[in-house]
């Protein structure tokens, strides 16, 4: 039992002896320990309730006039209820018209600071202990590039991801992916027209030529696009944006080539089914030859090559990203699979009356619930983005057998989720009720919004990159000593940069993105925490050579710590170590890394009080060994909460 939940226990158990029926006990910490080390107003609250009078006045075990006097009558009961325990609790205070001071024993604070080294700061309750888990997170679709909404998402669902592994669970990190659909289309037609605009040799138009035409512009399409195949892989995924932009404008502007996209569109159905069937050895469910008009087959192998090629250089051009990032995927879902299980579980639940048919095409009637209309499978007889969501949770079920499944995306699609989750309730109510959806905000830059349409879109490699560039130039300027590993050292600090600034908001809220500010080696960044973390080794370093700290079981031994007249810098990093396994537990918890992110910052600044008032290394004999004791201590939380973080550490800065 962590001691906030011991002390609201402590104050419910005393009321009750005197009928007096309490709502949730609030606690706060106080700015100045000298005020205690928690505090509650209990007593002032439930004075001036009607049902705190209520009791009183019908007689309750113990009268009282006001709410100090309450808070005495239950300090008394509670002094009854330690007795002689003073192993967590030294005292109980009340102070001006009825707060509850509460001051934790020297005992309880050094024996956890003693567990905290010992243990390497693994303290941490394992509340998931046995969960297994699934989180989906970042989601990128193939033939685009990875926008900042994507970085965002991966540091988010990532976090996540390290918070539930923190506290005992099992995680299976799954990433689900559109490699089928419109957007597809769009970007092999753009391929298409940007290929013919290189070479005036190549006479392509879908649909509309002879034979020997055809044959001849197909080989030199073959030709022109197995060139792209031999740039660099960045050079690759910027032409399949350019691509994707084009084919974008064209299916808004031109009604021909929208045309040729929407039957396009099928062929790009078929290469994603053949691929499963070469692959993966599935077993065709959707026969999409039907809705492929004869005269386009002709043109099926050239982009079933254009799909299959294209497909791979965006999937490793993720995972180059994933790797860089410090994170991989265990189970990759694309909708070309998604799709196919889906469209069969629409279609057999349409005759169980979950779905109906509306116009050609079959939907499910969110309207019924008190939410909106969604179509499953469309009037062309395609599985629709949801009826693909629809099988998710049966395909990672087949692969991990888990007990909660975490969707993580952009919060403009909550009331989509809805829809979808109500849906799913009526066809398998067990795997309804293990699915969460988290809805993120959206990432702001100067620029304003990104659009991958028009192609004015900020990649997440080029935000990965303009960090890591403004470090060097900080580092490459600083005075202090160079790092002996610069480009790597920049790179973790670039990082830092970002996925704090991503993770001090709340996972729900809008992120205005700020260099200035996420750069600030002083402020509220990733690279303070870092420096933090550097000067706690830098301290260890001067006295301990860094690897090790004289353990302070001495202070136990002969009691000496009974004896210390903590000052305040102290003592808050000591309350700060007590609360570091409920903060990540809180955190676990509402699958919110702010909480962590926002506890690590005020760890530092603690820190930074203490190092600037205390001595340390001139310090005498037992007092030495408790601050060095307390430096490596915030040493060791800074680098495991930054590491749940995602942030990885550096020796020097």
């Amino acid at each position: 039992m962590n001691i906030q939940t011991f002390i609201s226990d402590l104050i419910i158990s005393a009321a009750s002896n005197m009928d007096i029926q309490l709502l949730p006990i609030e606690l706060e910490k106080p700015a100045d320990p000298q005020f205690g080390d928690y505090s509650s107003n209990v007593a002032m609250i439930y004075f001036k309730s009607q049902n705190a009078n209520k009791n009183l006045a019908q007689g309750g075990k113990t009268e009282a006039k006001n709410s100090r006097e309450l808070a005495q009558h239950l300090v008394e009961l509670m002094q009854d209820q330690l007795g002689n325990d003073q192993s967590r609790i030294e005292r109980i205070e009340v102070a001006g018209p009825g707060f509850i001071n509460f001051y934790l024993s020297k005992e309880l604070l050094f024996s956890h600071l003693n567990r905290v080294i010992q243990s390497q700061a693994d303290v941490i309750e394992k509340i998931n202990q046995g969960q297994k888990v699934v989180v989906e997170f970042t989601d990128p679709n193939p033939f685009k590039e990875f926008h900042i909404g994507h970085l965002y998402s991966n540091t988010v669902g990532e976090s996540i991801s390290r918070l539930i592994e923190a506290t005992g669970g099992v995680v299976w990190r799954a990433d689900y992916f559109g490699d089928v659909g419109m957007h597809v289309a769009k970007s092999i037609w753009g391929i298409l027209s940007k290929l013919k605009r290189e070479n005036p040799q190549i006479v392509f138009d879908f649909g509309s030529l002879v034979d020997d035409q055809k044959a001849d512009s197909q080989e030199l399409l073959i030709k022109e696009f197995n060139q792209i195949g031999e740039l660099t892989l960045e050079e690759r995924i910027k032409f399949l944006g350019q691509a994707y932009a084009l084919g974008a404008t064209a299916y808004e502007t031109d009604p021909d080539a929208k045309a040729q996209m929407q039957q396009m569109n099928f062929l790009i159905y078929k290469a994603g089914q053949d691929r499963l069937l070469e692959e993966e050895k599935w077993e065709k469910v959707v026969d999409y030859d039907k809705f492929i008009q004869p005269a386009s087959m002709a043109y099926y192998d050239l982009i079933k090559m254009m799909y299959f090629k294209g497909r791979k250089w965006s999937i490793g051009y993720f995972d180059a990203i994933y790797q860089r990032l410090g994170m991989k995927f265990d189970g990759y879902y694309p909708e070309s699979k998604a799709g196919e299980l889906g469209y069969e579980i629409v279609n057999e639940h349409l005759n169980k009356g979950v779905f109906e048919k509306s116009q050609g095409a079959i939907i499910f009637k969110g309207s019924k619930f008190g939410f909106h209309d969604r179509v499953f499978i469309n009037s062309l007889g395609l599985p629709t983005y949801e009826a693909k969501e629809l099988s998710l949770p049966k395909l990672k079920q087949l692969d991990f057998a888990y007990q909660r499944s975490i969707i993580i995306t952009g919060n403009e699609i909550n009331e989509y989720f809805k829809v979808l989750m109500k849906a799913l309730s009526l066809i398998d109510a067990d795997l309804a009720n293990k699915t969460i959806h988290l809805g993120h905000g959206m990432v702001r830059l100067p620029d304003g919004k990104m659009s991958s349409r028009t192609g004015k879109i900020l990649t997440g490699l080029w935000l990965l990159e303009e960090a890591k560039e403004a470090v060097l130039k900080i580092m490459r300027s600083s005075q202090t000593k160079k790092s002996n590993n610069l480009e790597g050292d920049a790179e973790i600090i670039g990082q830092s940069a970002i996925k704090y600034a991503f993770l001090r908001h709340s996972v729900g809220s809008d992120i205005a993105f700020s260099f200035d500010q996420s750069l600030d080696f002083q402020g509220n960044s990733g690279p303070y925490l870092l420096y933090t973390y550097v000067r706690c080794k830098s301290v260890l370093e001067k006295e301990l050579n860094g690897d090790s700290i004289l353990p302070i079981d001495i202070l136990f031994d002969n009691k000496s710590y009974l004896g210390f007249n903590l000052v305040n810098e102290e003592h808050v990093i000591l309350q700060d170590l007590l609360i570091y396994s409920d903060i990540v537990v809180k955190a676990a918890i509402e699958y919110a890394p702010h909480y962590l992110s926002q506890y690590l910052y005020k760890l530092a600044q603690d820190y930074s009080a203490f190092y600037n008032s205390c001595s340390i290394l001139s310090a005498k004999d037992e007092r030495k060994t408790f601050r060095l004791a307390l430096t490596r201590s915030v040493m060791l939380i800074l680098e495991k909460g930054l590491a749940i973080l995602g942030i990885k550490v550096v020796a020097k800065m």
